[in-house]
């Protein structure tokens, strides 16, 4: 296949049959599914989210169904963004605009009716029968089980 196309067309055809999460198969899908974008209007934060989903995206579609990325899942997203600016694939400025790493998702309001980042004031997440902004509950609070690890020497 490489001798048929170039790498680019090859990077494409990959992202529009791969599957991001269940029953959700190829960028576009993707990209409406977890922020109710095209993928041309992706950032480059989303963009990183949806390709560390990759090697395993049912089993990591939990940080969706959560409405938010846990920890350990924004410093993998920080070490990926920090490996991109270190070699010099983005600028200062780009990499300083995915602070603090917390892509925000389309989430399914009380009538299952979706709300695009952006539309709502202020950010909360459920907790039993209350909402509270996400800002006042504590990291702890803010993990869930089924986390992936995150091993330092790794990725510190």
């Amino acid at each position: 296949m490489e001798k048929l196309f170039e790498k680019e067309e090859l990077l494409a055809l990959y992202f529009n049959v791969i599957e991001f999460g269940p029953e959700i198969y190829g960028i576009r899908e993707a990209a409406d599914h977890y922020f109710g974008k095209h993928p041309q209007a992706l950032s480059l934060l989303e963009c990183l989210f949806l390709g560390s989903l990759i090697p395993n995206p049912k089993k990591y579609y939990f940080q969706f169904t959560n409405g938010r990325v846990t920890e350990n899942w924004r410093k993998r997203l920080a070490f990926f963004g920090k490996a991109m600016f270190d070699r010099k694939k983005i600028d200062e400025a780009k990499y300083e605009s995915m602070k603090p790493f917390r892509p925000r998702f389309v989430q399914l309001g009380p009538d299952g009716e979706r709300i695009i980042p952006g539309m709502e004031e202020e950010e909360s997440v459920l907790d039993e029968e209350i909402f509270i902004p996400a800002h006042e509950l504590d990291e702890q609070e803010l993990e869930n089980e089924g986390n992936m690890a995150f091993d330092e020497e790794i990725a510190p």
